[in-house]
């Protein structure tokens, strides 16, 4: 990452106020796989039927950022994504953001309230959605938000922003969420609201509540959420307990549909790293999951693991080339053919074998 301090700059613009700093950073990556034959996101010709097996990619990262006299930080950033790809608009994303010790307001593409405070065990099936509704389907998910701390208590408001391309079937300010956490004594508790957005899929009306707590070394957390558009609710509960270099975890969610639980252990101790989980979710479907990794050292990492109830497996291994340059060798059989295709495994390798060289800066 590289910061250029416009010192001159700012004292003309903001007289008396620290100067103004601009960040660029950074990712590239080079590669060939032997499964990758579009020419979507690679150097094949879009109208050819040449299947050439090698990609690209380029993402860049522009980050802006003024303090103000007033205790006031103006900032901003801009991502642009699969430059090598022929990135669109649909591939930039941005957030401006006004903030103080104690309160913060930010525009673009950036939590919405529930995103930023709220968190539930694992095992419920109602939720809150991961991201920001895309309020006219043309590919723009973004928010506005403000939140403010008082004392222990965090609380934030947000709603989701519609585009102004054509087919936006609402305008302005769709679909309120609304958040909030608090800290008393070794007790977090949650609070979360969504409003159903009229006429967008993807935002229903959900009501959730959550509380944690440690106590013996375990950490145990407790969520309940409504979905008053389906009627549909959960209460689940999660445990997770350190022994040693071994942390267990453990839910149980009671569902509309059915029950759901799990159970899993994470191993890490000098060179190894070993974790193991299994889960049945509430149309008792059941997934389970083995990896681990090894460093080899000088650099050089070891990765194996089997995943999707044995359906999928892969080996690898990386290299640090110095210089944020890495080498990465991957082989990976996906047996079920799923969506998750080129993401097997917790690093997301890609389906067959694969060479990659990847540069940040």
């Amino acid at each position: 990452m590289k910061s250029i301090l416009l010192a001159s700059v700012a004292s003309v613009a903001f007289a008396g106020v620290a100067a103004a700093e601009i960040t660029f950073s950074g990712s590239a990556a080079l590669g060939y796989n032997d499964t990758d034959h579009s020419a979507a996101g690679g150097f094949a010709s879009a109208t050819s039927d040449v299947a050439l097996g090698f990609y690209g990619d380029l993402s860049l990262s522009v980050g802006l950022s003024q303090e103000l006299d007033n205790g006031l930080t103006v900032a901003a950033s801009i991502d642009l994504a699969d430059v090598a790809g022929g990135a669109s608009l649909s591939d930039v994303s941005y957030e401006l953001s006004l903030t103080s010790e104690t309160a913060g307001l930010y525009v673009g593409d950036t939590n919405n309230a529930t995103e930023a405070l709220w968190s539930g065990p694992s095992g419920m099936d109602v939720g809150f959605a991961e991201d920001n509704v895309d309020v006219d389907g043309l590919g723009g998910s973004y928010a506005i938000r403000g939140e403010a701390s008082f004392g222990g208590v965090k609380a934030a408001v947000s709603y989701s922003l519609d585009g102004t391309g054509a087919g936006a079937t609402n305008a302005g300010l769709v679909g309120l969420q609304v958040a909030a956490a608090a800290t008393f004594g070794s007790v977090n508790v949650g609070f979360g609201y969504t409003e159903a957005a009229a006429g967008v899929t993807g935002q229903d009306e959900v009501f959730g509540l959550s509380v944690g707590t440690s106590f013996g070394g375990a950490d145990v957390s407790l969520g309940y959420a409504q979905n008053n558009t389906t009627g549909d609710d959960s209460t689940a509960i999660g445990v997770s307990y350190p022994v040693g270099p071994v942390t267990l975890g453990a839910y149980y969610g009671m569902n509309t549909a059915g029950d759901a639980w799990g159970i899993s252990a994470a191993y890490a101790n000098g060179p190894v790293s070993v974790s193991a989980s299994y889960d049945v979710d509430s149309a008792a479907v059941t997934d389970w999951a083995l990896e681990g990794s090894y460093d080899i050292g000088n650099g050089a990492m070891a990765y194996a693991g089997v995943v999707d109830a044995g359906q999928d497996f892969y080996v690898a291994g990386s290299y640090d080339l110095g210089g944020g340059a890495a080498l990465l060798v991957s082989y990976v059989e996906d047996g079920d053919a799923d969506s998750d295709a080129d993401e097997i495994g917790a690093n997301a390798y890609q389906v067959g074998t694969t060479v990659e060289v990847s540069f940040s800066f």
